[in-house]
């Protein structure tokens, strides 16, 4: 059970009602009347002298339908209408506590306007690992329900006409929330619908998952998921060898976790690189903040077409953001273009396992592709191929399955939760109209039912630009790093990188045993 708080308050823009302040404040105060323009209101019962119980209609939360039910106590306070949560005298259940005040300002005899603080807890049967996700989402959805609420109060209020609120959910991909479930407008407009997605989910996902835009790699289930989110960071600098020394290109760099995480670890001069400039003032901030604005800088660009020079950096990094490419040859390409010979590419991305049947492509890969602006889904095979087709010598290209836990990731959705979405009416799901919830809610059920299926994986990755076209010398023991250093004192049971063991690995139960990959692994 999680425990979901919000607050509003349309202070900056209060409501103006061509009615006397003392008229709206008597409308206001008779709570079972003004009830009925709340939208979500199913039925409120009088209890006693100014207490309430107000039953709402039942709705989705997250994943799960819910009926929210709460007592308060109403009282004026001079030209303010003041509500309270009390707890139920008569043994009612309640969910929800809300507390609060609508203020009623004069501005002439026969007009005035009202202003709310609200606030709001609710207890919802979500995974706790949701609630940062759910209070974001309950925060755009509280405020819509008070523009509603307070338009239905005004007509009310000025026409005696009683209605619920509409609440006007906005589209914030617009046009491009519709052609998300196309693969080919997903690829020819990429750039478009990929700032649109990042625009739109933010703020939600900085609320769920803090600055760093990826998934951990688990080694205990009781561990929390920033551990196994640094953790992940940690193998991607050591196995790339970064240094002080090094000049290092973050792709994709989302709100700047990583690549100030990349300096902080390192001391390198890290570039952050994003197509996303609300991401970017973001990570400038966070630079700032960390106090690594002299070493860590971040640019506006396509990765496609990147706006530097050839040989210009030691090492690329990239965490779970080249999926969003719809060209991963040009990618690399331009990846190769860039390195200083002897370079390296040490990244994670989202992967689809190898050859995944037509209904497997249809039932997970392309859900979270539409939900999540990725024009289509690489496999470890296909990239591993691009990098060496642009010249890369590849040294690791591996199911981070075999490395440690991923599942774990995706707990934040239980089985409850995705049992109660698919037995959902269609029509139910998509009953409020919100279209960012509805976006967020299904990819995330993708996520993690692609995940347990082992056709949706992360893939790790680490190439080396020859430092001439016919000779490699890459540093001793290259790919082969000092795992305790970058895992701490719990190393993973590390097992084959080939394409073939990729294969392999396409269903969870083909994982090899712990005996088996121990073994392999001292061969190796």
């Amino acid at each position: 059970m999680g425990k979901v708080c919000c607050e509003h308050t349309n202070a900056s823009s209060p409501i103006e009602v061509k009615c006397s302040a003392e008229d709206v404040i008597r409308y206001l105060s008779d709570v079972e009347k003004v009830a009925q323009c709340y939208p979500d209101a199913d039925k409120v019962e009088k209890l006693g002298d100014g207490t309430y119980k107000w039953t709402m209609t039942e709705r989705n939360v997250a994943t799960v339908r819910l009926r929210g039910v709460q007592v308060c106590k109403y009282s004026r306070d001079g030209n303010s209408v003041v509500w309270e949560a009390v707890d139920p005298t008569n043994g009612d259940k309640t969910n929800m506590q809300s507390n609060g005040k609508f203020l009623v300002e004069p501005t002439g005899d026969s007009s005035c306007k009202v202003l709310v603080e609200a606030k709001l807890e609710t207890e919802v049967p979500i995974p706790q690992m949701l609630v940062g996700f759910a209070r974001k989402l309950a925060e755009r959805e509280m405020r819509l329900t008070w523009n509603a609420y307070l338009e239905a109060i005004k007509k009310a209020a000025e026409t005696g006409e009683l209605s619920k609120g509409v609440l006007n959910f906005e589209d914030p991909l617009g046009e491009r929330l519709q052609q998300r479930h196309d693969p080919a407008a997903r690829t020819k407009d990429y750039l478009g619908t990929v700032n649109a997605y990042y625009d739109a989910v933010t703020e939600i996902y900085r609320s769920g998952w803090g600055n760093h835009f990826h998934f951990g790699l688990f080694f205990d289930k009781d561990e929390p998921a920033e551990v196994a989110i640094k953790r992940l960071e940690t193998v991607i600098v050591t196995a790339g060898n970064i240094s002080k020394e090094c000049k290092v290109l973050d792709i994709g760099c989302g709100v700047g976790g990583p690549t100030c995480n990349i300096a902080l670890m390192t001391g390198a001069k890290v570039i952050g690189l994003n197509i996303n400039e609300k991401q970017l003032e973001m990570a400038r901030k966070r630079a700032e903040d960390l106090g690594v604005s002299e070493i860590v800088t971040f640019d506006c660009a396509d990765a496609m077409k990147m706006p530097y020079p050839d040989n210009t950096f030691d090492v690329i990094t990239f965490f779970e953001s080249v999926c969003h490419m719809p060209d991963k040859d040009l990618f690399f390409q331009e990846c190769f273009r860039v390195l200083k010979p002897g370079g390296r590419i040490s990244a994670s991305d989202w992967m689809q396992c190898e050859n995944p049947t037509e209904q497997e492509v249809h039932h997970f890969i392309e859900p979270i592709c539409s939900a999540h602006a990725v024009p289509h889904m690489g496999s470890v095979g296909s990239y591993r191929r691009s990098m060496e087709k642009a010249g890369f010598i590849v040294a690791t290209a591996v199911d981070l399955r075999v490395e440690g836990d991923i599942l774990r990731n995706w707990e934040m959705l239980d089985s409850l939760a995705i049992k109660s979405f698919h037995e959902k009416p269609k029509e139910l799901f998509n009953e409020n109209n919100d279209p960012l919830m509805d976006m967020l809610i299904t990819g995330g059920v993708a996520l993690s039912e692609g995940a347990k299926a082992g056709v949706f994986i992360l893939g790790r990755f680490l190439a080396l630009k020859p430092t001439s076209p016919m000779r490699w010398d890459p540093p001793a023991n290259y790919g082969i790093f000092p795992v305790a250093k970058a895992y701490g004192t719990q190393p993973p049971l590390v097992g084959p990188s080939t394409v073939e063991a990729d294969r392999n690995l396409k269903r969870p139960g083909a994982l090899p045993a712990p005996e088996e990959s121990a073994k392999r692994a001292k061969k190796e």
